[in-house]
């Protein structure tokens, strides 16, 4: 996987009691989901390159949104009416769960966003392999 609980907590503005445990599943569902999109080997590729390489934020960034967007119905999150205006400590903010149809209209939003990014994102590798011929 890509992203962390970390890094979708801080992505969708949650606080720590989404705890990693209710994450997990909807993570590894939205690192399934990327990888079916971008084919395994480019997965793998984003997997093993560097933290801060430039590919992999945004896979990480769509992958965040993917599992935001598969959580938000399952677990029916919060959202404040502030959003990101708000501090990053949220732990006191006053939250309000969403009905299943605001659910399915955030869900929405946040998979429409990692559509977005996905469709501006350039998969092509930096450095090609190159074919080489050897005379025999």
């Amino acid at each position: 996987m890509l992203t962390t609980a970390a890094n979708v907590r801080a992505l969708a503005n949650w606080p720590a009691a989404v705890t990693d445990a209710k994450l997990a599943p909807h993570i590894a569902g939205a690192a399934r989901e990327l990888e079916r999109l971008i084919g395994a080997e480019t997965y793998a590729a984003l997997v093993a390159a560097e933290a801060d390489d430039a590919s992999r934020l945004a896979g990480v960034e769509i992958e965040g949104c993917l599992a935001i967007a598969e959580a938000i119905p399952a677990l029916h999150l919060f959202s404040v009416d502030a959003g990101p205006t708000i501090p990053k400590d949220v732990e006191d903010t006053e939250f309000s769960y969403l009905d299943p149809e605001q659910a399915a209209k955030q869900a929405e939003i946040w998979r429409a966003r990692a559509d977005r990014r996905l469709a501006q994102w350039d998969f092509t590798p930096d450095d090609p392999p190159t074919t080489r011929m050897y005379a025999i």
